[in-house]
């Protein structure tokens, strides 16, 4: 954790020894009293933190918000529903390269029982994604869909965006290669890839199929990879 992240932007912050922030604070950091680190607020300002006392059960910190959250970027993806496993590591990666949202879709060759995983029914997945903002040293959280149709989530998608989708198969032109603006949707199929049926519903809401090489890719390096080549044409690194 770069940056150990509240829920309100109260100047007093009280933490069980049991939350996973005090253990790496007095564990990681070896924090005592008197002592300072890197604080802010889910999706609001940054600040610093300053440990004001400890003991058996508690911890209380008192915070100093400095400066304005780190903004998104607005490129938006939409990945076909992996397992949870898979998707975890996708959450991580993506909130910490700063992602504006994540859309797991079911595509014709999801499997359905990944939807049901505890990961979403638990609420899980929010902690991965605040894992990977914490450790990109910013407080903003990507907004998260999951479990809705591949037609309906592409429907939805703002008309003047521009829109590709990953394809090894009938993709003509590199992503690297393609004209790209802002907002982007960058839309990747599942483990299994895009059906014709997908690729259909794609290319009829305006996507056009892109590449990022003749090899062929898990879904997460996929993610990284399309990702971090977009932000480089955008120059957004």
């Amino acid at each position: 954790m770069n940056v150990i992240l509240f829920d309100t932007d109260s100047a007093t912050q009280v933490l069980s020894r049991k939350d996973l922030r005090a253990q790496h604070l007095l564990k990681v950091l070896r924090c005592s009293i008197g002592d300072q680190f890197d604080a802010g607020v889910r999706n609001g300002p940054i600040g610093k933190g300053t440990v004001k006392s400890v003991d058996e059960k508690e911890i209380v910190i008192d915070v100093t918000l400095q400066g304005p959250a780190v903004g998104l970027d607005d490129i938006h993806l939409i990945i076909g529903l992996p397992r949870p496993q898979t998707a975890r590591k996708i959450l991580r990666e993506l909130s910490s390269l700063g992602a504006a949202s994540l859309n797991f879709v079911l595509t014709e060759s999801s499997d359905r029982s990944y939807v049901s995983s505890t990961l979403w029914t638990s609420g899980e997945w929010e902690r991965h994604l605040v894992t990977g903002v914490q450790q990109a040293f910013t407080t903003t959280i990507p907004k998260v869909k999951w479990g809705i149709g591949l037609k309906e989530s592409v429907a939805s998608v703002d008309a003047l965006a521009r829109k590709v989708a990953l394809d090894n198969y009938e993709a003509t032109e590199s992503l690297g290669d393609a004209d790209l603006t802002l907002p982007l949707v960058i839309a990747i199929g599942p483990e299994r890839g895009w059906s014709s049926l997908d690729r259909e519903v794609l290319r009829d809401h305006g996507y056009d199929l892109v590449h990022i090489g003749s090899r062929v890719l898990r879904v997460e390096p996929a993610c990284v990879s399309a990702y971090s080549v977009a932000k480089s044409q955008l120059k957004l690194m």
